[in-house]
């Protein structure tokens, strides 16, 4: 028969199993999230790696005078101030994607340099107000 822990040492047991329960929920929340979790690149880091077999996805505003939308399909230019990536997306863009506004782009780098865009989405300012409220 072991004799019986002393009560200090069951503490110390009974720390090191919690510590131990904490990191590996710790462990399987970020294993879990992993995946959710979808980072967007400037055009220079995408200019700077080059043509990649994976997609890509880009975030920057949209060059003004470079928006062009015509039937089936648009194109722009997106900046991060520094580099400007060409993009094209065959599909209807949205009608909130404008010149001078963010956007983010998902799609593949071609050979040619410019972004054969998948999906379009818009980036906007983390800032909200309530509308103003006009007096009767």
């Amino acid at each position: 028969m072991s004799p019986a822990l002393s009560w200090s040492a069951q503490r110390r047991w009974g720390a090191a199993v919690l510590v131990g329960g904490v990191l590996a929920l710790g462990g399987l929340v970020a294993w879990a999230t992993a995946d959710g979790l979808v980072y967007y690149r400037t055009p220079t880091e995408v200019v700077r790696a080059g043509d990649a077999p994976e997609p890509v996805r880009v975030a920057g505003l949209v060059v003004d005078g470079s928006l062009v939308r015509s039937e089936g399909a648009s194109q722009f230019v997106l900046t991060d101030g520094a580099t400007q990536l060409r993009v094209r997306y065959d599909g209807l863009l949205p009608a909130l994607v404008q010149e001078g506004e963010g956007a983010v782009v998902e799609g593949r780098l071609g050979p040619d340099g410019a972004v054969a865009a998948t999906e379009v989405l818009l980036r906007h300012s983390n800032e909200y107000g309530p509308a103003e409220v006009t007096g009767p």
